[in-house]
């Protein structure tokens, strides 16, 4: 440039359209744009100034443009403009006014911009770009935006999908991001993003995820290689709380931190967590792999290393199982876990050392539980070897037992025999079999021998009157089936030189909330001897024969049954009954208390009777009674006959609700004995 060009101070020019198409700008417009420049002290000062500024991208219309440099300095081959300043207006962001720096070097094709100013969500924006002609890097600051009002500007320029699910979630809170990145022409080859969040809440419509004040550092960077992207993530969440259904997490208390790193193959879609890491502080650690080609898991494997168990089940099992047998346990020991899936099926094993485990109903409890348990669909065999010292079913106390199956294909068989002492006696499992259908869900079924139980130690574990007698039987089998446990074959109970025969049992629900049983139940050849004495009842002889048919209990307690008891036919025993057991008796039915005492009949001991029954149809807390036979008011209880003194005994009351039928009971049972007077 000759020195006489200085002399020129000052140049304008004024464009009323311009527009620049190419493949890459296609349809970037300029309406009356002005240019003014001038030579100052300081260096060239130019201005543009424009109506209106077409853009392609989410801006995409800019208006009251303004371009200005105070300082434009020419030093060696490098032109820089240390003083610049870009102002406009658009739609969304409002106006705009931007601190910029550039250094150029047009013949190395170097160029660096340096951004400051810009406002989008309440936040500021700071930006470096540097290129040459091989590559380029951009690095951007964004200071505290706005989370809510971010979504509210991204969101008409996603697509109709996203904004549904946008709408769908409520969110607020801050956010600060750093990014870097670099890449050459339009590809981009590395970046980093860094994000410090807080106030952070999040929640959907139905309610099933929420956070409260959470708080979250996140850095996440990749790098390709050809058409491989290697990508690296960390995430703490170190505050507040988060919801996500059935699991809540006060983050405060137990913070969770997570890294992972894998592969993305672009052309295949192929995407890959070589390894991660979770750590929930206080609670555990997983380590987790996993495959996904085309949103489908190609393979997963998860690593849960040896850890306490209490918290386990306190932060991620406990809320899975309310309203199950087991969601109030108190829980001790430690835990391992394997899973392994891929395309022929998964496999899961499961450690245990030394565990205890207590229903808070003491429906059941388990010690010293060390072992493994394995479930698995592939061919492969996994062996299962289970034991533990003792444990309790509702309240029967079981003892140490050894457990050795195998687990394949969805199923499960028994190794060798099982046995589990129960009181005096075992329970001897020959052959046992599991399978989880893919139809008819999780069915299982065994055969066994119960040899004979001390009645007399079962009654005192399970708070019932003390009964004599052995409780031992065959068990022919034993099926589980769409929640329902049959057994195909009949209990035996000798009790008071009877025999009790348990046929039609089935229990559904077993161990959720509200256990239902069904059952028939045979009462042969029992000993009245014996058995009013055992419930100080009033002395009768006799045999006793009954039937408690359709019987069916919900949570334990009887709803329903028809059920009669009466003296044996043809019965060559000789049959008495005291006065306690008239008086007794009496009650039951309705009559008067403490009327044989007022009698003349008060001098006899016992009486001889033909024979005694009762029965009652339980519907709805209300027992229909009958006696052997009808009366011409109310129905006999005892039936007189044989030598005298002879008596006969009547009830009155047809109708009497369960529950008070279940206090004359008790007051029978309780009952000193008849008053003489």
């Amino acid at each position: 440039m000759s020195s006489t060009a200085w002399a020129i101070e000052q140049l304008q020019v004024t464009i009323g359209h311009w527009q620049l198409n190419s493949e890459k700008a296609d349809g970037l417009k300029l309406e009356n744009v002005d240019f003014d420049a001038r030579y100052t002290e300081q260096g060239l000062t130019f201005d543009v100034t424009a109506d209106e500024m077409r853009v392609l991208g989410p801006l995409n219309k800019l208006s009251g443009i303004r371009l200005h440099c105070v300082e434009v300095q020419y030093v060696g081959q490098q032109i820089s403009c240390q003083k610049g300043q870009f102002t406009f207006t658009q739609k969304d962001v409002g106006r705009q006014k931007i601190d910029f720096t550039v250094e150029a070097e047009p013949e190395r094709q170097h160029y660096r911009i340096t951004t400051s100013g810009f406002m989008l969500a309440s936040a500021k924006i700071a930006v470096v770009i540097a290129l040459n002609q091989r590559q380029w890097q951009i690095y951007a600051d964004v200071d505290t935006v706005d989370i809510a009002a971010l979504s509210t500007f991204l969101r008409p320029y996603l697509s109709k999908q996203l904004q549904q699910t946008l709408l769908a979630w409520q969110h607020a809170g801050k956010a600060t991001l750093k990014l870097a990145a670099k890449g050459d022409k339009e590809q981009v080859n590395q970046a980093q993003v860094d994000a410090h969040i807080t106030q952070l809440e999040v929640s959907n419509d139905t309610g099933q995820f929420v956070t409260e004040g959470l708080e979250t550092n996140l850095t996440f960077k990749f790098k390709r290689h050809g058409h491989r992207w290697h990508w690296q993530t960390a995430l703490d969440l170190s505050q507040g709380q988060a919801y996500a259904e059935p699991i809540f997490l006060d983050l405060h208390e137990t913070p969770i931190e997570l890294k992972a790193e894998g592969v993305w193959q672009q052309k295949t879609n192929h995407f890959e967590v070589t390894k991660s890491t979770i750590k929930h502080q206080n609670v555990g650690q997983a380590e987790i792999a996993m495959t996904v080609i085309e949103q489908d898991i190609e393979s997963l494997k998860i690593d849960i290393p040896k850890t306490a168990l209490a918290p386990v089940y306190q932060h991620w099992l406990q809320p899975f199982t309310v309203g199950t047998a087991t969601d109030n346990l108190t829980i001790n020991g430690q835990t391992s876990l394997h899973y392994q899936q891929g395309k022929t099926g998964y496999e899961l094993q499961l450690g245990l050392d030394n565990v205890s485990a207590s229903d808070g109903l003491n429906r059941f409890a388990i010690e010293g539980a060390t072992g493994e348990l394995a479930w698995t669909t592939r061919d492969k065999t996994i062996p299962i070897n289970l034991e533990w010292q003792k444990a309790t079913l509702y309240s029967i106390p079981i003892g140490l037992s050894i457990l050795k199956v195998q687990t394949q294909k969805a199923g499960m068989t028994l190794l060798q025999p099982w046995h589990v002492p129960i009181l005096d006696g075992e329970l001897k499992i020959k052959e046992f079999a599991l399978n989880n259908h893919e139809t008819s869900g999780t069915t299982w079924e065994f055969e066994g021998l119960l040899t004979p139980v001390s009645m007399t130690e079962l009654s005192e574990h399970l708070g019932w009157p003390t009964l004599h007698g052995k409780l031992s039987g065959v068990i022919p089998k034993v099926a589980y089936q769409a929640q329902e446990i049959k057994i195909d074959g009949a209990l035996m109970i000798k009790l008071f030189h009877g025999t009790t025969i348990i046929h039609d049992l089935r229990l559904t629900n077993a161990f959720g909330a509200i256990p239902q049983l069904y059952s028939n139940i045979d009462l042969i050849g029992f000993d009245l001897e014996t058995m009013t004495e055992t419930f100080d009842f009033g002395k009768i002889t006799g045999t006793l024969e009954g039937k408690i048919q359709n019987l069916r209990l919900a949570n334990w307690q009887p709803v329903a049954f028809d059920a009669y008891l009466r003296t044996q036919k043809k019965d060559k025993v000789r049959h008495r009954i005291s006065q306690q057991a008239v008086n007794n008796l009496s009650e039951l039915g309705g009559g008067a208390s403490g009327a044989l005492s007022r009698s003349a009949l008060r001098f006899f001991e016992d009486f001889s009777y033909q024979r005694l029954g009762l029965s009652c149809k339980l519907r709805n807390e209300v027992c229909e009674m009958a006696g052997v036979e009808e009366a011409e008011q109310g129905y006999y209880m005892v039936k007189g006959g044989g030598f005298p003194p002879r008596i006969n005994v009547i009830g009155y009351t047809r109708r009497v609700d369960w529950p008070e039928l279940i206090d004359r009971l008790k007051t029978v049972s309780n009952s000193p004995g008849p008053v003489v007077e």
